[in-house]
């Protein structure tokens, strides 16, 4: 663990660099502009070294995953401020830790930066890590000039009072019991027959002694229900596939991204802009670890200014940094979605079955994805937990699922690679040629549905993918399905390297000896 000297907390090594990143505490922003000056890594008086033991250290992935060449960071430069052009204005926060653009949230001015001015050090494990920001200083900036809330803030308007923090109710104690009989397993029935137990004076109940603001469990659900924010309400869509009409849940994707967003736990950690990490100070070793960090979100930025049983869909935002999605506790991932579980038995033939299944997928995710078309292009306002306002493109970015999942979404067919046109029986070679799925190729194959359908399977068949009808990636912004896809750590790394790994080491060593 590492102490930060300005404000005293505790941190992981990786949690520490974070920290100092994203802070607007001066003190702590004194302590990195200190680091800084000196080209050393922050040091606190209760952590003399920041080295790490060997048990500390995490892996550090120093190649981009991607074909070398597919994104060359070179062919982009930065456009160039004309000499008599100024900079717009800025005004810094109430703790002076940030600058923030008070202009207009669209302006064509780029600044220009040189490598000394925009670059920083920061720690990582042993090394000092070298970050490159965007070079527009208006990515990713508040927009000012309006009147926001945070969320805690917005919530006491809402219930009616600002000075009582446990509104609705009307004391801690109210809060405390209604908690309590919500989260500890009491029965309806039991909670209320304990509240109209006879209190101290005559004809006054339990409830009416303890002062609450409800006098039965009926009251109480009453109170939550028209006075408490609750949760996403879930809409009901029918899809219509084979003669059949399937059942699809969902949530509006725009407001589930909206709840991660604005949530107050997350506020001092989201991440707005891309940047590009460094090992070394000649940068030629490049990091990629969080997702601000991908070539992706760099290039995109240039881009845009019965019994029946379902299957759930989960959304994230990449926003929040990968030391908080991996902690479950931390609740970054919000329920999105149920989609139907059929094996659509009265279809006869196996082939056209598997095909309606593939086309129902893709169907109930188009349905749900759709906000994202206009969202994603247009971009909207969103506040976030701290009450900061930003303009914000929603893009569909990464599809984390098992193997045939990734099938299902892509389209590919089984037993090939998900990323490119190798041959299967070349699969694990470091040798054999290949070429990236080009996605432009196969959206012309898709484009062909109005022909006849011999014409568009035949054409899908050579973009090297199924027939599939409008696939829910077809039309959303800057979205390349064979790009989102990523690994399946537990089939693919996890079992896969660990089963590989023990049957080389059998053959090697005997299995006699492997299981002794």
């Amino acid at each position: 663990m590492v102490s930060c000297s300005g404000c005293q907390e505790s941190f992981s090594v990786t949690g520490y660099s974070q920290h100092l990143a994203k802070t607007r505490q001066g003190s702590c922003m004194a302590v990195l502009a200190a680091s800084h000056t000196a080209n050393t890594q922050p040091r606190s008086p209760q952590s003399p070294s920041l080295a790490p033991t060997e048990d500390q250290l995490e892996p550090i992935f120093e190649n981009n995953f991607f074909k070398e060449g597919l994104y060359d960071s070179g062919k982009w430069k930065p456009p160039t401020q004309d000499e008599n052009e100024q900079e717009p204005p800025v005004d810094q926060d109430d703790q002076g830790a940030e600058e923030v653009y008070s202009g207009s949230k669209k302006c064509p001015n780029v600044c220009s930066f040189s490598s000394q001015s925009y670059s920083h050090i920061l720690t990582h494990g042993q090394d000092n890590i070298i970050v490159i920001p965007y070079p527009d200083a208006h990515t990713g900036k508040p927009i000012t000039g309006q009147p926001t809330h945070c969320a805690n803030t917005t919530y006491g308007l809402d219930a009616g009072s600002t000075v009582n923090i446990y509104a609705p109710f009307s004391s801690q104690m109210d809060w405390d019991i209604a908690k309590w009989a919500k989260l500890c397993g009491s029965s309806s029935t039991a909670f209320t027959d304990l509240l109209e137990i006879d209190g101290v004076s005559a004809g006054a109940q339990l409830s009416d002694h303890l002062g609450l603001s409800y006098k039965n469990s009926k009251e109480l659900d009453k109170i939550i229900n028209n006075n408490l924010p609750g949760q996403l309400k879930f809409k009901h869509e029918q899809i219509i596939v084979a003669g059949e009409a399937f059942d699809v849940f969902y949530r509006d994707i725009i407001e589930c991204i909206k709840v991660l967003y604005s949530d107050p736990d997350f506020a001092d950690f989201l991440v707005f802009a891309p940047e590009c990490h460094y090992t070394d100070e000649d940068q030629t070793i490049r990091l990629f670890h969080d997702m601000h960090t991908g070539q992706w979100w760099w290039d995109t930025q240039v881009t845009m200014f019965r019994n029946k049983s379902a299957y759930p869909v989960y959304l994230t935002i990449g926003n929040i940094p990968k030391e908080i999605h991996q902690k479950p506790s931390c609740c970054t991932h919000i329920l999105l979605a149920y989609l139907p579980t059929t094996c659509l038995e009265h279809i006869a033939n196996k082939a056209s079955r598997c095909h309606t299944i593939s086309n129902l997928y893709h169907a109930c995710m188009s349905c749900i994805l759709a906000p994202l078309k206009t969202a994603g292009t247009d971009g909207l306002v969103m506040s976030g937990g701290d009450g900061v306002e930003h303009h914000c493109h929603p893009l569909f970015t990464c599809f984390a699922g098992n193997y045939p999942e990734q099938l299902l979404a892509t389209g590919v067919k089984a037993m090939e690679c998900l990323k490119c046109d190798i041959p299967t029986e070349e699969l694990g070679s470091n040798t054999a040629p290949f070429e990236i799925h080009n996605l432009h190729t196969v959206l012309d194959a898709l484009s062909r549905i109005d022909d006849s359908d011999l014409v568009f399977v035949q054409a899908c068949c050579e973009a090297g993918i199924k027939p599939i009808i409008h696939p829910y990636w077809e039309d959303l912004p800057h979205a390349n399905i064979f790009q989102a896809v990523t690994p399946d750590i537990l089939h693919q790394l996890y079992q896969g390297l660990i089963k590989h790994l023990l049957g080389w080491l059998a053959q090697a060593c005997g299995a006699a000896e492997i299981d002794a």
